[in-house]
């Protein structure tokens, strides 16, 4: 499948020395590596970079001049085995596999243990990074995690209708004020969905957020200032960039089906109750009598997981085959059809998966880009799972 970025080649920059997360100069390299390196009749050219497995460098061979991608892994490593076992297996499996398969797949060349029997140097194809703004729609990243996160990749969902529904009905699954309800488990399915059919259409009604968008809605834009540099009024939080309108409309359209539903299990826990009584009691405060404190729970709660689905959450899974519902089963099918160009991606790993070969760990740093096709690839294999053969 051709991707559709035509505008993958901006490519980072590269440099020589080496930096932590903080941009503090790393101390040098061991010169094992580079020892190791020539053994195996390749010069080492430059550091590329390095994880928990181990150290990437540029390499040239002395003989065709080829430039590839050398990782070191020390074999002090509990993690030593597995890499081993999982490059051979892409060394033997690889040619195998249906081009539309074996295109996102890292071609790797040979795998040598150096004399001091101390490390394992996998040589594979030479790639490069993929544009942040591109990883960072699909997988999740160190930005993500500190609560940055793509514009690119919010816009995109909220523009889509099946991608918002899907976003709806989980953050109200998964709201703690509406679990903990005594009645909760009584709400059934179809009232769920309605619930969040009901929040699409005022969303979709209303593509800005004027004062009071919903009349029984405690509406949040008085009183949220989420500008940067200040807190954000539900959590406390910083937040590092404002919300967009779209995503404040989504957020009040939820809210006022939160309280439909928190009604709906306290008229049904309190005999004798009206909805209209309940309505008043959740919004006074609690030094006055009334439950305004388990209202305001909710709306903290949907913050924080409407965050998380539409900007931490990664589209394709870390691990293929998790349940969406779990932290490393990527989306549903509502958001990833939002991104039609992970399609071929998502289908290499459920062949990989069925063949043996489940794809586990990625993220940002383990996919990387063909400067001459501007393809995905899959890079660090090592934590793969082989279930066969």
């Amino acid at each position: 499948m051709k991707l559709l970025f035509e505008h993958w080649r901006k490519f980072i920059n590269e440099e020589d020395t080496r930096y932590d997360d903080n941009r503090n100069v790393l101390p040098p390299l061991p010169p094992t590596h580079a020892t190791a390196i020539e053994e195996a009749g390749y010069t080492l050219i430059k550091y590329l970079g390095e994880g928990r497995m181990g150290v990437v460098y540029e390499v040239e061979d002395k003989e065709t001049r080829q430039r590839l991608a050398a990782k070191i892994v020390g074999r002090h490593l509990p993690q030593y085995y597995s890499e081993r076992k999982n490059y051979n297996w892409i060394i033997k499996n690889r040619d195998k596999l249906p081009d539309d398969v074996k295109e996102y797949v890292v071609d790797v060349y040979n795998l040598f243990e150096d004399s001091s029997g101390k490390h394992l140097v996998i040589f594979m194809e030479l790639l490069k990074p993929a544009p942040e703004n591109v990883v960072n729609q699909i997988f999740s990243s160190a930005a993500a995690i500190k609560g940055e996160y793509s514009p690119e990749k919010e816009e995109r969902l909220l523009k889509d209708e099946n991608a918002v529904y899907e976003i709806i009905l989980d953050v109200l699954k998964k709201n703690s004020i509406l679990r903990a309800e005594r009645k909760y488990m009584g709400i059934k399915k179809e009232a769920m969905e309605a619930a969040a059919k009901r929040a699409l259409r005022t969303y979709l009604v209303n593509k800005t957020v004027p004062k009071s968008t919903i009349p029984n809605v405690y509406t949040m834009v008085d009183v949220y200032d989420d500008s940067p540099g200040k807190q954000s009024f539900l959590t406390g939080k910083s937040q590092k960039t404002p919300r967009s309108p779209q995503w404040r409309n989504l957020f009040n359209a939820i809210l006022n089906e939160m309280e439909e539903l928190i009604i709906q299990t306290r008229v049904q826990e309190i005999p004798g109750a009206t909805e209209a009584a309940i309505r008043t009691y959740l919004r006074i405060p609690a030094n006055k009598g009334g439950g305004l404190p388990v209202f305001w729970s909710a709306a903290s709660a949907l913050e924080d997981d409407l965050t998380y689905y539409v900007n931490r959450k990664q589209v394709i899974p870390m691990t293929y085959g998790m349940p969406k519902d779990r932290p490393l089963g990527g989306s549903g099918p509502g958001v990833q059809g939002a991104f039609p160009e992970i399609e071929g991606i998502l289908n290499a790993m459920k062949h990989l998966t069925q063949i043996g070969f489940n794809p586990r760990d990625m993220h940002t740093e383990n996919i990387m880009m063909r400067a001459d096709s501007n393809q995905l690839v899959m890079t660090d294999v090592g934590l793969f799972l082989v279930t066969k053969g």
